[in-house]
């Protein structure tokens, strides 16, 4: 047992230590004592303690010992009553009813405990009991049916437990009234009465069933009830000891029900007069009725109709079945607002017989879903049979109308509103029927920009009211998205009875593609009488042929170029003008790119007497508006002429070039002479220096003349290959001053550099210049070393380096101050060249040499 909280409520101090110390072997919270009613009631209040020993002492004088339930109340906590036996609380007979709540004095441990223990789980049974109770009031006050409960005694004794406010209302008997027991037979109508003893027997019989009965209220008037009885057991096999019943009020339902009825016979006889058969479809059981007239819509018995939804499906025609399933499965989705579906049905002699079926859901489940579905079918074979016999008709008029799709069909009234307007109109001038029928007026096709067409309209439509006559034009209409349509209109009258035009009828034409084709058609006839002309103005020859080489046009000049008149060439193949020495393989190429896109060169014809010619031709494939080609044109061009001016050039520029040549040969022999002369001259002079000049023009000299030399043993007189000059420019001069015990190598890179006279021979005499110094110079302290020479294009420059491994140029000379008559002539040289000179003097002497191209040095 778990530890209780336990406060005393006594004022005897003696008392007190004695239930101290009983409730020492009792596992407890002491949680006080209190000496008054009053202070007893706030304590509970503030600790709420799991039980209360009560002295019986504290009870105020003049208090009966009924008051005791007041007090519990009061208290709220279970409580134990302590009194000694002369306590008159202690021998009331509630004591004696209730021992185990009221301990006479003394008393044990084990009677304490159990006391306690007692007046705990008691008032939890007492707390449960009316916190149902009340839960059953509340309940019994919401639902609107009568809910209560009677109790049976031994001797048939009947009473009241328990019943719902709402029992009251339907009654109209106090509660005082429906506890006395003689009240409940007069609630029962007499007539009803011996049903209702009978029902309720059973119900004693442990049968539980429901009976509507009518009931007699206070006030005398009568209500019809539904009640359901269900008898309850304290033992499971004993006899029934209560009944729990649940009435409730369905008067009006009742009357509802009788209206129902009474409306159903009055709608069942009024449906069988219309010869309209009926069904009843319970979608939830599958049950469905079937009136007498659907029966005999089919012709088949009561007996040989099943009351279910396939007798009904298994006699839809097959070819309908699916689409009908389908109508009933849109219904209940909620797409359409009720089922309505025109189908075949199968009757008993194996006619097909067409029906007209409706049906509307009345009632739905619970969860939302169709419970039940009432609906009637109609005979419409008859209704059927004449809408296929004008469905025929009006498909064979509509088909004659519809199938012209190029041709517009549109009738009017009188004053041009449209009245029909077929599919042919619809596809020459882009607008639906619906979009123009009682909408729109025959007048709204026409160019409103265009006075011309509607002058014209305006005449037709006079004509055909005043003259009543059928009258055409052609007329230019606008279709729906702006295009302009030329339309062939041809209008006729439409006559009432009495001879009257009350309409116009209409059919149009679209002969727009005519029109354009005829006036493409002389647009083109112009252009070709124009290219005519021009080709037979032309001086080349042109001929045209289709794709397989036939010739279809030349103009004179290939008459006259080829030695023939046009009709011998038309109808014959272009092969007719190649000459027999083109070999087949070039034909084949010839055909194969011009299939691809056109071909152009020189080839060799023959003319109509034999002859052969060299002609320049080009060859195209000419095709139409969608890309695939429809002919090719080939020009030609005679270009004998041209091959002789051409041989004769040729030939005067071999003697040009053999003229050139033989001068450059002439000016370096004359360049020879010189020199042979200075050194002549040279070897005369006795004075050291004046022999070193003379030696120094002479290599100048020479270095001029090796140009001309290269010039004149090349295939190009304009260009000095570089790389053949300075090889032999250096070489010559190492011959000159290089003694025979020096070492000194020469390493050369230049390639593919070309330039022209004017810049070879400045490049010449600066390299003489630098070579010279450094073969002079450069090596006197060691007769060992290298000069490299490199020449190369840099972009749009040329670079030329002369460098050595020598001992280097002084610090104090200046290229620019230098007063040696060669330094100065590479600056004067260099100047020519527009370019720049970088001397490097670490590790001996670089001169780096940069000019621009010869044709894009600057001016001046």
């Amino acid at each position: 047992m778990d530890t209780m909280k336990i406060l005393i409520a006594e004022s005897d101090s003696a008392m007190v230590m004695e239930l101290r110390k009983k409730l020492e072997r009792i596992p407890h919270d002491f949680h006080g004592l209190v000496r008054t009613l009053p202070e007893l009631l706030a304590r509970v209040r503030e600790q709420r303690p799991d039980v209360v020993l009560l002295n019986t002492s504290l009870l105020r004088a003049g208090e009966s010992p009924q008051d005791h339930e007041l007090i519990q109340e009061q208290v709220g906590t279970p409580l134990v009553w302590i009194g000694k036996p002369s306590s008159a609380v202690a021998r009331s007979e509630t004591a004696l009813q209730r021992p185990m709540t009221y301990l006479r004095y003394p008393f044990d441990d084990a009677e304490l405990l159990l006391a306690i223990r007692s007046v705990i789980r008691l008032r939890a049974l007492e707390s449960g009991a009316a916190a149902a109770r009340s839960r059953l009031a509340v309940l019994g006050s919401l639902m609107g049916d009568c809910a209560y409960e009677i109790s049976l005694g031994e001797n048939g004794l009947v009473g009241l437990e328990w019943f719902s406010e709402s029992l009251r209302s339907l009654t109209g008997f106090t509660d005082e009234a429906l506890a006395t027991p003689a009240t409940w037979p007069g609630l029962v109508h007499k007539s009803d009465l011996p049903s209702v003893e009978r029902y309720f027997q059973r119900v004693l019989r442990g049968i539980p069933e429901a009976m509507d009965f009518r009931l007699i209220r206070a006030d005398g008037s009568t209500r019809w009830v539904h009640h359901v009885a269900h008898p309850l057991r304290r033992m499971p096999d004993g006899p029934p000891d209560r009944i729990v019943g649940l009435a409730s009020d369905v008067t009006e339902l009742t009357r509802l029900h009788a209206d129902l009825r009474e409306g159903e016979e009055r709608w069942k006889f009024a449906v069988d007069a219309s010869g309209e058969a009926v069904w009843d479809w319970n979608i939830e059981t599958g049950d469905v009725y079937y009136s007498d007239r659907w029966k005999e819509m089919v012709g088949v018995r009561d007996d040989e109709v099943t009351a279910d939804f396939d007798d009904w499906d298994r006699r839809i025609h097959p070819e309908d079945r699916k689409r009908v399933h389908e109508e009933i499965r849109r219904y209940f989705r909620g797409e359409t607002p009720h089922f309505e579906s025109e189908y075949r049905v199968r009757t008993a002699d194996g006619v097909s017989m067409w029906v007209l079926d409706r049906g509307k859901i009345v009632r739905w489940t619970p969860d939302g879903k169709p419970g039940r579905l009432i609906g009637i079918r109609k005979d419409i074979t008859r209704r059927r049979q004449i809408e296929e016999a004008l469905g025929i008709a009006s498909d064979f008029l509509r088909d004659i109308l519809e199938s012209a799709s190029a041709i517009s069909i549109i009738s009017t009234d009188a004053d041009g509103q449209i009245l029909f307007w077929n599919a042919g109109a619809e596809n020459l001038l882009g607008y639906p029927a619906a979009e123009m029928v009682g909408q729109k007026n025959i007048a709204d096709l026409y160019a409103p920009d265009d006075p011309e067409t509607l002058r014209s309209v305006e005449e037709m439509r006079e004509q055909v009211r005043s003259g009543k006559r059928t009258v055409s034009r052609t007329l230019q209409e606008v279709h729906r998205d702006g295009r302009r349509l030329w339309v062939k209109v041809t209008v006729a009258p439409r006559l009432d009875t009495a001879g009257n035009v009350k309409g116009m009828l209409g059919i149009g034409e679209d002969v727009t593609g005519e029109i354009d084709a005829l006036r493409q058609s002389e647009r083109r006839e112009r252009e070709m009488r124009l290219l005519a002309f021009t080709l037979d103005c032309a001086r080349d020859g042109f001929c045209v042929t289709d794709l397989q080489q036939t010739i279809l046009h030349v103009n004179q000049s290939l008459c006259q170029m080829y030695g023939y008149q046009e009709e011998e060439l038309v109808g014959r193949t272009i092969d007719l003008l190649r000459s027999p020495s083109v070999p087949p393989e070039q034909v084949r190429e010839i055909a194969l790119r011009t299939q691809h896109g056109g071909w152009s060169g020189e080839l060799m014809q023959r003319r109509k007497n034999g002859e052969e010619f060299p002609a320049d031709l080009s060859t195209s494939v000419v095709r139409n508006d969608d890309g695939e080609p429809v002919a090719r044109v080939t020009v030609a061009r005679d270009i004998s002429e041209r091959r002789k001016a051409e041989q004769q050039i040729r030939a005067s520029l071999n003697e040009k070039e053999i003229l050139l040549k033989e001068i450059h040969h002439r000016v370096k022999n004359n360049l020879q002479v010189i020199t042979s002369l200075l050194n002549l001259q040279s070897s005369k002079e006795d004075h050291p220096q004046t022999a070193a000049v003379l030696r120094e023009s002479q290599n100048r000299i020479r270095s001029m003349a090796l140009v001309h030399e290269e010039l004149y043993r090349s295939r190009d007189l304009a260009r000095v290959d570089l790389s053949s000059y300075i090889g032999k420019l250096a070489s010559g001069l190492f011959r000159v001053f290089a003694s025979p015990s020096s070492e000194i190598g020469l390493q050369i890179e230049v390639r593919d550099v070309f330039l022209p006279v004017d810049t070879a021979i400045p490049c010449g005499l600066i390299l003489n210049e630098l070579i010279s110094n450094a073969l002079k110079h450069a090596f006197r302290s060691s007769p060992q070393g290298t000069i490299t020479i490199r020449m190369a294009k840099r972009g749009e420059a040329y670079e030329l380096l002369v460098q050595d491994d020598g001992v280097g140029l002084p610090p104090y000379l200046s290229l620019e101050s230098a007063e040696t008559l060669g330094l100065q002539l590479v600056n004067t040289l260099i100047k020519q060249l527009h370019g720049t000179l970088q001397v490097e003097r670490t590790g001996g002497t670089a001169f780096l040499l940069r000019f621009p191209e010869p044709e894009k040095a600057p001016h001046g």
